[in-house]
């Protein structure tokens, strides 16, 4: 029997944000028993480590923006040099991040504070003078990562801004009007504090069901998607669902984000978009939980940018030689030679046997090195099979 659960959050259109819970059952079941038994994820430890890492590294690379882990943890300990629009990005996640692990009250004056953090120093003259401490002060057409202040068709902005109908193609929308914002966040904050969760899973959700509503919203001119995605954050640190912190990763290594939430804007139905971040989130739990466990057999200590390359070669599709990592790392990361990453990440990995070289290819990375395959090695991997379900392990054995 199908059971529809409909929200107070309204649309523009009339409809009402609402799920097919019987649908998401099977999804919901499959995190719940990846996660029994696994107490590694269920700590504010990990929920920690990976906000001041791969998270606020996740959150900018979701807007296209690549950030280092190097840069990432030089940024958080020195505090210096913040003149660049990169460095302004990371130490406003970073403090963004502080508030929510030390603030548990979400609501108006809390959310108006959070956003002064992570939009520090990025807001132009425009977006400054158009923004209030609540909200912004004038409409915002938005296109996919981009934002128009402008209609791009006509001068008349508010014949098109305000037709809940009207979209130039489907993969574009505008932000609520500007003098119904403030109607549309005590919806959204009287949802977040309305506590009817019955167990994790249900409290993932409803951290998305807030993620896609602000943005939705979009209550100011910029900074947007990292507020949407760090109220969620801060919504699963106050009901303490650890394991689910990850959701940024999800995102950033799991295509479909902006299409799932495209779709969902028409009617309000968040189905596929919530089973599209369930589905992601249980593809990143399950790299973790294998990383974890090469890390645990390595029995030396593995910094984040080496733990990082085995996630890369993870989530590779297709062949793995030195050359298909060097592409995957350089689409996350500022952009590093073949041969440099082979001397500073891979050849320290197999020095180490935690990879091992397959076969050569035809091809050379520079010089007298061959192309290589690479594989994990399987000594270090002693992990309960029957959890993984979107991870093929065959892929990375040493054939």
């Amino acid at each position: 029997m199908t059971k529809i659960i409909e929200t107070d959050l309204k649309l523009q259109n009339g409809y009402k944000v609402h799920v097919n819970d019987s649908y998401l059952d099977t999804y919901k079941d499959d995190i719940l028993s990846f996660l029994d038994g696994l107490d590694e994820f269920k700590t504010l430890d990990f929920a920690k480590n990976i906000m001041m890492g791969q998270e606020i590294k996740a959150n900018n690379t979701i807007e296209g923006i690549v950030d280092d882990l190097s840069i990432i943890d030089e940024v958080i300990k020195t505090k210096e040099d913040l003149s660049s629009e990169e460095r302004k990005r990371i130490i406003n996640l970073y403090h963004g991040y502080e508030y929510i692990l030390k603030h548990r009250s979400i609501d108006r004056e809390s959310i108006a504070d959070l956003y002064a953090l992570l939009s520090n120093g990025l807001l132009d003259e425009y977006n400054l003078k158009n923004t209030s401490r609540y909200h912004r002060e004038a409409p915002v057409y938005i296109q996919r990562n981009s934002r128009i202040e402008g209609c791009p068709y006509t001068d008349n902005m508010s014949r098109y801004f305000y037709d809940p109908m009207f979209d130039f193609n489907r993969n574009a929308f505008h932000g609520i009007k500007v003098d119904e914002i403030d109607e549309y966040m005590k919806l959204l904050i009287d949802y977040v504090n309305n506590d009817k969760d019955k167990n994790s899973i249900d409290s993932f959700i409803k951290s998305q069901i807030i993620h896609f509503y602000f943005v939705y919203i979009h209550p100011y001119m910029d900074v947007n998607g990292r507020t949407s995605r760090t109220i969620a954050m801060w919504y699963l640190l106050n009901k303490e669902e650890f394991p689910y912190i990850i959701f940024n990763e999800a995102i950033a290594f799991n295509k479909g984000y902006e299409d799932n939430i495209m779709k969902s804007r028409d009617r309000g139905d968040l189905t596929l978009f919530l089973k599209y971040m369930m589905i992601s989130v249980q593809k990143e739990l399950e790299k973790h939980y294998l990383i974890n466990n090469i890390s645990s057999n390595y029995g030396e200590y593995m910094n984040k940018e080496l733990k990082q390359l085995i996630q890369y070669i993870i989530s590779m599709k297709g062949t793995i030689t030195i050359k298909d990592i060097t592409t995957f790392y350089n689409s996350y990361n500022s952009k590093k030679s073949p041969i440099k990453l082979y001397e500073e990440m891979i050849k320290p990995l197999l020095d180490e046997n935690v990879l091992v070289k397959g076969k050569d290819t035809k091809k050379y990375i520079d010089g007298d090195i061959k192309n290589s395959f690479i594989y994990l090695n399987d000594d270090l991997i002693d992990v309960d099979e029957k959890k993984f379900k979107y991870l093929k392990l065959e892929r990375f054995h040493n054939k």
